[in-house]
């Protein structure tokens, strides 16, 4: 009986050495999640950053449409977007500060700024002719 008994206890440890992984194979999952992350969260946070600035682009470009048909109406281009119609999404609001900055009779000038994320302090405008400049882009790019 001591016989049957031992085959038993040897039983029950080879089952239970069978159960797990193993540290190496363990490691190696590790490291492989490693490098999708070191991957993918720059790739999520670029994507991430060229979304949000696609609804400021979008306002900057309702706003200089905008300005146009101001301007054909009433021979100067105005400083607010009050007076244009012209409102700003809760999406384009959320990190970023769009103002016109400057507004004569033939000239005017829109900015947005980024206040929050990744690019925080960068900027971009758009001016009556829809000329965008600024280094908003450039920030994204190098994310």
């Amino acid at each position: 009986l001591d016989w049957l008994a031992d085959a038993q206890r040897d039983m029950r440890r080879n089952c239970m050495k069978n159960r797990g992984f193993t540290l190496v194979e363990l490691i190696a999952v590790v490291i492989i999640l490693g490098i999708l992350m070191a991957v993918g969260i720059p790739q999520y946070r670029r994507a991430m950053e060229r979304a949000r600035g696609g609804a400021a682009y979008s306002t900057l470009g309702a706003i200089q449409s905008a300005e146009q048909v101001y301007q054909q109406e009433f021979q100067t281009y105005t400083n607010l977007t009050n007076n244009l119609g012209v409102t700003i999404p809760p999406e384009a609001r959320s990190g970023w500060n769009i103002v016109i900055i400057a507004a004569t009779n033939s000239t005017f000038a829109a900015n947005a700024t980024r206040i929050a994320g990744d690019c925080s302090g960068n900027a971009v405008t758009i001016d009556q002719a829809g000329v965008i400049a600024g280094n908003w882009e450039i920030c994204v790019n190098t994310l």
